[in-house]
């Protein structure tokens, strides 16, 4: 796997961190950060339990005892400042069992400035035992461990007894891990209930084609009952889905308020309305004289029907029970990748009543959440919106952490189309970036800062092209003022521009990285990062400053030069040969600069 440089760049930082605070080196920072962070201890308690790391230690590096999972973890662990290489003598971690096959026996720990801990490490590795605990013997290495070495870590803890496992958290699991966190949660562990609408109006089938799926059934929900669950568990109960409430601004969401607010209407809704799918690990129709019929689900996602779940929280102040119908079905997936994927194709099969886009069907695949987890993991992080509404389905308390700092997919996928060279494409055939253009569009192994750059790049374009910065734009380019053919009646340039202001900035983004490529011949994060830096501090930087010069001045003398046959701006901006002949007139005028009017970068 493929390690992305901004997780390597967060992980390095959060180490340094943990350094700066406890006044240790990265090696003993390493251990406690890998402590706190793998194992959901508390970093003081997590540096606390790894004061162990000194002569002496007997290969222990730290060590905790998870009561509530029954868990006494020994630690070991391996910093460098290159995760991304295999790690160099995996002979070196067989330390780690002679320090647990000295707890065993606490007799057996010589004198030595470190013996007094040791002691008490294998007191409570003892009552931990007697208690029934399981050892979990955790390696943590800041690089690769190959397969071969990881069975025989895990062999040789076998030779331990069944209480005894090893756990090896190398850097491709630490990044897993990372990858696997998402800004909202599902409902792993929880079981929700709903009532049915009425007696017997359930139905089970267990046998299907598509791998993953357990059993599924139909059933008819009860509205009210529907909106109690959106009510308690908000956001979590649509993780499966490909996108979120659509506010009530949708046409269907209209439609179907006005059902519900109409007392006989709503006793049809069953009729006019699709309906919703839920998935879940498992699920179980009960009846009872009392309660009436219910469903229990374990870890319930309504993959389908967002729209209509949510427009019944909407009304649920004048809902009663009984009143209201929904159509539902119910499928159980296994655990593991056969049900992932079963999840994913049924999200995206079923999301029809309300229109669709190519980008919400994407919007669960891995490349998407890597690249999410690449933006949270930029100081200060970025909310990067994978599904539609996903932002507005977050807590007021992490919207805050992100201080309104946010992106969409759509929005990063054509400015980086735009910037790789695309403009034309980026921005009139937009849906090609989840189609034929989408490997270019989303390369997670790309640095979310390049993504940002080239965000960025676009946004600095869009100010300037707005009337009220004129005069910053004259200032770059005074060309764009001239009349457009020399009409005196005429628009001026920039007047012309500014009808087709999205395809400008595109045009103008793909040139700005034209001219950094010929400063420094490849950006990455590192130069990426520089940039951005100097890119913020406007037009009195530097850099800033030659970028939008040279862009500016190419685009005005396209416009000027361009044969338009009549035809309008936009339309010759939507030519692919359009960015070819600005870009033929911005390397003539790079060829006579001196690249020294960019300051390098370290």
């Amino acid at each position: 796997m493929e390690i992305s440089a901004d997780y390597l760049s967060w992980m390095r930082d959060q180490v340094n961190r943990v350094a700066d605070n406890y006044d240790v080196t990265s090696d003993r920072a390493f251990a406690a950060w890998a402590i706190h962070y793998a194992l959901e201890v508390a970093e003081d308690d997590a540096f606390n339990q790894s004061d162990t790391l000194q002569r002496g230690d007997a290969g222990i590096d730290g060590w905790h005892y998870d009561h509530d999972a029954g868990i006494f973890h020994l630690v070991q662990a391996k910093y460098s400042d290159d995760p991304t290489g295999t790690f160099g003598s995996p002979g070196t971690l067989d330390s780690l069992f002679k320090a647990a096959m000295l707890l065993r026996d606490p007799e057996k720990i010589e004198k030595g400035q470190n013996a007094e801990k040791l002691r008490d490490v294998a007191l409570a590795l003892k009552e931990a035992l007697d208690d029934g605990a399981s050892v979990s013997l955790d390696f943590f290495i800041a690089g690769r461990l190959s397969e071969e070495s990881k069975k025989r870590l895990t062999d040789t803890a076998v030779g331990f007894g069944e209480s005894y496992t090893a756990n090896i958290f190398d850097i491709e699991r630490l990044y897993e891990m990372k990858l696997s966190e998402d800004p909202i949660e599902d409902l792993a562990g929880q079981s929700v209930t709903f009532k049915l609408s009425g007696k017997n109006e359930y139905f089970e089938r267990s046998e299907f084609s598509l791998p993953g799926v357990k059993s599924a059934g139909v059933f008819a929900l009860d509205g009210r009952s529907l909106a109690d669950a959106v009510a308690k568990w908000g956001p979590r109960l649509f993780h499966g889905n490909v996108r979120y409430y659509l506010k009530k601004s949708n046409r269907v969401n209209k439609a179907m308020l006005g059902t519900l607010d109409d007392a006989e209407k709503r006793k049809a809704f069953w009729l006019y309305n699709n309906g919703i799918t839920l998935v879940a690990e498992s699920f179980e129709f009960r009846s009872s004289d009392e309660t009436g019929p219910i469903l229990i689900a374990r870890n319930p996602q309504i993959v389908n029907g967002a729209q209509t779940s949510s427009v019944f929280h909407e009304r649920r102040a004048s809902l009663e029970y009984g009143e209201v119908a929904v159509q539902a079905r119910i499928i159980a997936i296994e655990q593991g990748d056969a049900g992932r994927d079963a999840l994913r194709e049924i999200s995206q099969y079923t999301n029809s009543q309300s229109p669709v886009r190519a980008g919400d069907l994407r919007a669960n695949e891995n490349r998407h959440r890597r690249i999410q987890s690449n933006f949270g993991m930029l100081t200060p992080p970025i909310f990067y919106e994978r599904r539609r509404g996903e932002w507005q389905s977050l807590t007021p308390a992490d919207r805050k952490a992100y201080n309104n700092r946010r992106v969409t997919k759509e929005d990063i996928g054509q400015r980086y189309l735009a910037f790789q060279g695309l403009p034309a494409d980026a921005i009139s055939k937009r849906e090609s970036m989840f189609g034929d253009l989408e490997n270019q569009a989303f390369d997670p192994s790309v640095s979310a800062k390049e993504y940002l750059l080239a965000y960025e790049l676009y946004e600095q374009a869009s100010n300037l092209l707005k009337a009220s910065n004129s005069e910053k734009l004259s200032a770059l380019a005074p060309s764009l003022g001239n009349k457009m053919g020399g009409d005196p009646d005429g628009p001026t340039r920039v007047d012309a521009l500014r009808p087709a202001h999205k395809l400008v900035c595109a045009h103008a983004t793909a040139l700005a990285h034209e001219v950094l490529i010929w400063r420094f011949s490849s950006l990455g994060q590192i130069r990426a990062t520089a940039i951005l830096e100097r890119m913020a501090v406007g037009p009195e930087d530097p850099t800033c400053k030659f970028v939008w010069l040279r862009v500016w001045q190419a685009i005005s003398l396209w416009l000027a030069s361009a044969k338009k046959d009549n035809i309008t701006v936009k339309v010759a901006l939507q030519r692919p040969d359009a960015f070819s002949q600005m870009n033929g007139i911005l390397k003539d005028a790079l060829a006579e600069a001196e690249k020294t009017a960019i300051p390098s970068i370290s």
